[in-house]
């Protein structure tokens, strides 16, 4: 933040048309957001297209939309308290602006103040006219002189609401968190969840190997470090130019976090024997699984979204795995083959990912938790039909909550007692093995997603 207030900079006045398009297409698409609740990607990708958003504004536009998602908590907060008038009754494209104009103030100090201040007005007076741009004016230059809060005096005496909002997410999401985790647990967690999360890619051995793919990394200036958990995971910089290049397309590498690698290596997937990955889409365990499997054997991947079972062949095809068969079907109703395991990486809450999916603590409500215990449940007790004797159900989540985790589990086996508990010792390293014996990862504490992964053997 620069805090200067110059009559004139002509460096900045300079590429003016081209920062005000991406601010307008970043508020566009936080207004989209606000009155459909979709997923922010989908918003993106149809936002882009409808639109012929250059692709090298995009990169610029998706960081806007994130940061100020991530961190419309306390944005909010600020603004709400300079607002003249009941700012949650605003209008939606008002509000977008002003928290644009708040964000790059307080988390851009590329971004001279007077520019972030003037674009957003600018912005707003455009779609809104004169009235509400001369109030974003006055706001947004009090936010210079106001600041970020001081977060350090948040302590557990903190009222609820307040903590919740300063740290933005959900009062009853917090609330649920330092019941399960603590305080202390729960604010380094909200902390996590706040910044721009690290992105990881598989190598896939199959097309490439560690040489030719680290100088393919490194010619490319793209910062990378191996992963020492697992072999062929790489925590990596610059994500759209990586999407963007040949290497991608041909399929030398996939984006997937080391935790969803943990949860493959439950499977412990043998050459020639038959997987069922009933939830597969958009595809990552089941393409890691046929990858270790040298693309030997049978993957039958299926999933019950269309567009989602589209996605799954895509990436398929572009991996070259031709082991893996990929159909539409639903796991709470459909016949499927019998094999000797199954992948059951279930629809879940996705609290363990919300690092990296900034919208989906807006979106997800208390009540969907229950819903989706009743899915999970279901996809279980179907699914058991086509177990081989003998045979291991590996149950997966990207959720950190009991009730979708160990909670279904014990339901499980109280009902089905020939299945028992098999402890991935040597499988996956120790520390990330509970006192029960499933994978459970903690974000802020493990440095990947939270994930939650056990291993049931039919007797």
């Amino acid at each position: 933040m620069v805090s200067s207030w110059p009559a004139r900079n002509l460096r900045w006045e300079h590429d003016l048309s081209e920062k005000q398009s991406s601010r307008f297409h970043v508020v566009a698409i936080l207004d989209q957001f606000d009155q459909s609740g979709a997923r922010i990607s989908k918003l993106f990708a149809d936002h882009f297209e409808s639109r012929n958003v250059q692709k090298r504004n995009r990169p610029e536009i998706t960081h806007l939309v994130q940061e100020i998602v991530r961190r419309r908590g306390i944005l909010d907060e600020i603004i709400a308290s300079l607002f003249s008038g009941d700012y949650s009754r605003a209008d939606s494209t008002l509000k977008n602006g002003l928290r644009l104009g708040a964000y790059e103030i307080l988390y851009r100090d590329h971004v001279p103040d007077f520019a972030a201040v003037n674009e957003a007005v600018k912005l707003i007076k455009q779609r809104r006219g004169k009235g509400p741009a001369g109030l974003a004016n006055a706001l947004l230059r009090k936010v210079i002189s106001t600041g970020l809060p001081d977060m350090g005096t948040l302590s557990q005496n903190t009222p609820l609401s307040r903590t919740a909002s300063l740290i933005s997410h959900p009062a009853w999401l917090l609330e649920r968190w330092i019941g399960e985790f603590g305080w202390e647990r729960s604010k380094q967690l909200c902390d996590w969840n706040n910044e721009v999360p690290n992105l990881m890619v598989r190598m896939n051995s199959l097309r490439t190997d560690r040489h030719r793919f680290e100088t393919f990394l490194t010619l490319n200036s793209i910062k990378w470090i191996e992963n020492q958990i697992l072999p062929g995971f790489y925590t990596v910089s610059q994500a759209s130019r990586l999407r963007e290049t040949r290497q991608f397309y041909d399929g030398h590498f996939s984006f997937q976090d080391i935790s969803s690698g943990l949860i493959a290596s439950l499977v412990r997937p043998a050459a020639d024997e038959s997987i069922l990955d009933v939830c597969a889409a958009p595809g990552g365990k089941a393409t890691a699984l046929a990858e270790r499997k040298g693309n030997r054997g049978k993957i039958h991947a299926f999933d019950v979204d269309e567009s989602r079972v589209a996605l799954l062949k895509e990436t398929v095809e572009r991996l070259g795995l031709t082991s893996i068969s990929v159909l539409k079907s639903d796991a709470t109703a459909d016949n499927f083959p019998e094999v000797h395991k199954i992948l059951i990486d279930a629809p879940c809450s996705g609290t363990g990912v919300m690092g990296k999916r900034s919208d989906l603590k807006w979106r997800r409500k208390e009540s969907d938790i229950k819903e989706l215990v009743e899915i999970q449940i279901a996809i279980l007790s179907h699914c058991l039909k086509f177990l081989q004797a003998g045979g291991e159900i590996i149950y997966a989540t990207c959720s950190l909550e009991q009730e979708e985790n160990w909670g279904v589990v014990d339901t499980f086996l109280s009902s089905h007692p020939e299945f028992s508990i098999v402890i991935p010792e040597g499988v996956v390293p120790a520390r990330f093995i509970d006192e029960r014996g499933a994978l459970f990862t903690f974000p802020p504490e493990d440095g990947m997603d939270g994930v939650f992964g056990v291993i049931l053997k039919r007797d």
